[in-house]
């Protein structure tokens, strides 16, 4: 009836579940899976771990018929099929029609590019676990009884749990020490937690630099530190200091590369999916950051200006809205030597999830194109005054060992505003994750005006002096 693989996860479920059950299992998207057409009136409930995703069969109990049409076959929780196509519907009959080409994650990773004519459904956000244990399946053979095992007592000894932090954004993950190796289903489990929440938190990680990135290419390529990075430490060149006493020693007093709100490096044609930032000196009081939910954001609004903005696109650059008197820095020489402007698209299809999010910051976003001055920044300060609503935001405490992991695809963020009169050092290590193109609501692909696209490689213009060896305690941080 089945493939191989797919029986063999048959075997499974009804091991784990404890009981012999004839049933119907169709796997959305998954070449070689057959079931015979006098199955279909038999249809269990039944959830599998399968590669990265999981597998969701549900709606009706052996020997209750089908409803035709219905959705009683497939729902595909995390988007992502056992070979790493995508499953962008529900429906029964439209299963079988798939995107050739459009390949989903990799095992450990966050998505590739997909072609762009290619724009997933909108699919239903993930379940939230309200900090509750994540179960995994696995097989106990006492009297012949079969029962469910937290994943603590496995080999990964960790038990995930996830506590929302706000209403629309953010979550703490506890259970996890990102210091050592993770096993794939904790990998899963963050992953999960990230589409979910946007941005997570981790709480009292011993990381250094080699730790973090090590971490962080469990979800996907490891960038270089930055696009205008010119003196990335020799050891660790994908780390990004960002470090009050060197930009007070190369810019001028500042606590972030950008203290307006922003999403990150959004000036290349392939922003980075995500960026995983690590505390390591902080000031006694403030410094906080806040994200905000651009999916919610776009959500927020009402039906005709969705309508609006879902058409247009905009430009992105490095330097923007500077007075002039600082038209001259060292900072906006550095952009001008190395000019890097991208058009996106205003609101952005999630690769993932499907969700349409706003795509523009006040930090990076110039203009709308094709409008005049006048409607462009009429537009945009409607945009910029949306994302920066405190009901899609969270704030974020750091402290010593405090991580932040987030979807910079979903999300913008903003530095501290509250540390420029006080005379305080605040040093974080940030790593950003390779991106996939934006594809608009229409299809289309961002495209890039200057510069090139921004991965694991320096740009062409940059030329690195790099330091013979990062502080020492920064190699311990």
């Amino acid at each position: 009836m089945f493939d191989g693989t797919a029986e063999r996860a048959i075997k499974l479920y009804e091991s784990a579940l404890g009981a012999k059950r004839e049933g119907v299992m169709r796997f959305g998207d998954v070449p070689g899976d057959n079931p015979s057409p006098e199955s279909k009136d038999r249809i269990i409930h039944a959830t599998l771990h399968i590669g990265p995703g999981v597998i969701m069969v549900s709606d009706t109990m052996p020997g209750t018929p089908a409803a035709k049409g219905s959705n009683t076959e497939v729902a595909c929780t995390s988007a992502i099929s056992r070979r790493g196509r995508r499953c962008s519907t529900r429906s029964p009959r439209a299963a079988t029609s798939r995107c050739p080409g459009h390949l989903g994650p990799p095992p450990n990773g966050l998505p590739h590019a997909r072609p762009a004519s290619c724009v997933p459904a909108r699919t239903p956000p993930l379940a939230p676990w309200h900090g509750a244990r994540i179960p995994t399946v696995a097989k106990d053979v006492a009297g012949g009884t079969t029962r469910r095992r937290p994943m603590s007592q496995r080999a990964s000894d960790q038990a995930i749990q996830v506590k929302p932090l706000a209403g629309h954004i953010g979550a703490e993950i506890h259970g996890a020490d990102i210091s050592k190796p993770l096993p794939d289903e904790a990998v899963t489990a963050i992953r999960a937690a990230l589409l979910k929440w946007k941005v997570v938190f981790f709480r009292n990680q011993p990381l250094g630099h080699a730790e973090q990135i090590a971490f962080a290419a469990r979800f996907g390529e490891v960038t270089y530190a930055h696009p205008h990075e010119d003196e990335p430490f020799d050891e660790h060149p994908e780390i990004l200091a960002i470090d009050s006493r060197r930009y007070d020693r190369r810019y001028g007093r500042r606590f972030s590369y950008e203290n307006r709100w922003h999403t990150d490096v959004t000036a290349a044609v392939n922003p980075p999916a995500a960026s995983i930032l690590r505390a390591h000196i902080l000031p006694p009081y403030g410094g906080d950051t806040t994200w905000t939910n651009l999916v919610a954001a776009y959500e927020g609004l009402s039906a005709p200006v969705r309508a609006l903005v879902d058409g247009l696109r905009a430009e992105h650059r490095f330097g923007l809205r500077f007075a002039p008197q600082d038209q001259d820095s060292p900072y906006l020489r550095k952009v001008r030597e190395n000019p890097l402007i991208s058009i996106h698209p205003v609101v952005r299809v999630h690769p993932e999830t499907g969700e349409r999010a706003l795509f523009v910051s006040p930090g990076f976003t110039s203009h709308i194109v094709g409008l005049s001055p006048r409607e462009s920044s009429a537009i945009l300060d409607l945009l910029f005054e949306q994302i920066s609503r405190p009901a899609y935001t969270v704030r974020f405490r750091w402290e010593p060992g405090s991580i932040a992991f987030w979807d910079n695809r979903a999300t913008a963020h903003l530095g501290p505003q509250d540390l420029g009169h006080l005379d305080v050092e605040r040093v974080l290590y940030r790593v950003t994750l390779t991106g996939d193109i934006p594809v608009g609501v229409d299809g289309v692909r961002s495209e890039i005006v200057a510069g090139e696209p921004f991965g694991k490689r320096p740009p062409s213009k940059v030329k690195p002096a790099r330091k013979d060896k990062a502080p020492e305690a920064e190699v311990q941080a």
